[in-house]
């Protein structure tokens, strides 16, 4: 490494040569830093989704800008077209944060279990939730599909991560039921789960789920890739012709 130069400049990211015509505008130079890496590539998936034109609207060039200013060691994701913003160190202290104080507010008087989830949303937004349990147990609800729903419901589709806290000395990481309403959001979210100890595990939602039921497998449906079975006492009873 040369003398002056940070370890972020001396790292450098070779983009081949040949390249469309479209993908030649919206590319910078052959030899470019990783910064300039994934602005280029945000430009070029916006030019690819519409046409020639470059659209850049305000919430996208904010996700850019949250792009290049993110520390982390989680890294990029590419969602629904998307680039995911890289969760900062001060996202995930806020979200430990906001996930602790909500678990104070938990209602689980049947099993003493008290979690709280806080959910970051692809705009920054941190939204959060606890566990609600109920005299019939099978209508208990979690706090990470809590935190999820009031995210939903404040207009969010995107999910970039989760953390989840459980009054427990080891990290406990969601249920079966949690991990398939996330990936609706964030099939590839970062999954942070602490609890009363030092101990933080981080997960990749692909990790914990690698093959969740989404809207492909119904597309396959809809394509008359898979037929849809009938009770056979649903069947109509074909009627014979008289000769």
């Amino acid at each position: 490494m040369t003398p002056g130069k940070t370890r972020r400049n001396a790292c450098r990211v070779v983009i081949p040569a040949a390249a469309t015509s479209r993908a030649a505008t919206s590319w910078p130079d052959s030899r470019t830093s990783v910064s300039d890496f994934i602005g280029a590539l945000f430009r070029f998936l916006c030019s690819s989704r519409h046409g020639n034109r470059r659209v850049i609207t305000p919430s996208s060039e904010r996700r850019r800008r949250v792009l290049h200013s993110a520390r982390g060691p989680t890294a990029t994701n590419i969602l629904h077209g998307l680039i995911v913003p890289r969760v900062a160190d001060s996202d995930l202290a806020r979200l430990k944060r906001r996930a602790r104080l909500a678990a104070a507010r938990a209602y689980a008087p049947y099993s003493g279990f008290a979690v709280g989830a806080a959910v970051l949303t692809d705009a920054g937004q941190i939204f959060a939730g606890v566990n609600v349990e109920n005299a019939s147990y099978g209508l208990s609800m979690c706090a990470e599909r809590n935190a999820i729903h009031q995210a939903i419901a404040h207009g969010a589709r995107c999910i970039a991560a989760i953390v989840v806290y459980t009054p427990t000395s080891e990290p406990t990481p969601p249920c079966g039921a949690c991990r398939q309403v996330l990936s609706e959001f964030g099939s590839d979210a970062l999954v942070v789960c602490f609890g009363q100890g030092v101990k933080v595990r981080h997960y990749r939602l692909a990790d914990l789920l690698p093959e969740p039921f989404g809207s492909a497998n119904l597309d396959t449906h809809r394509t008359g890739g898979a037929k849809l079975l009938v009770h056979p006492r649903q069947q109509r009873p074909t009627r014979r012709r008289r000769t």
